[in-house]
């Protein structure tokens, strides 16, 4: 019979997702299993079309500067 090891929560996915400091069994888990892998890269690009769409001045400081300037002020 072979054992079945339960998917992590999809917290736990959307912070391995984020790079929080996930769990090395997240990690691990997310290494070996296909389908948390396919949900951790849908996060992933979830997050960085959500970050691309943030309006300039909720960017951080230093990043709403180089994109209005076109240097980073220094």
């Amino acid at each position: 019979m072979t054992r079945t090891i339960a998917c992590p929560e999809n917290c736990d996915l959307l912070a391995c997702a984020a790079g929080d400091d996930s769990s090395p069994g997240v990690r691990s888990h997310v290494e070996a299993c296909p389908r948390c892998r396919r949900a951790v890269q849908r996060l992933r690009r979830e997050i960085s079309y959500i970050r691309s769409a943030l309006a300039p001045d909720l960017r951080p400081a230093s990043t709403a500067l180089v994109l209005r300037t076109g240097t980073s002020g220094v």
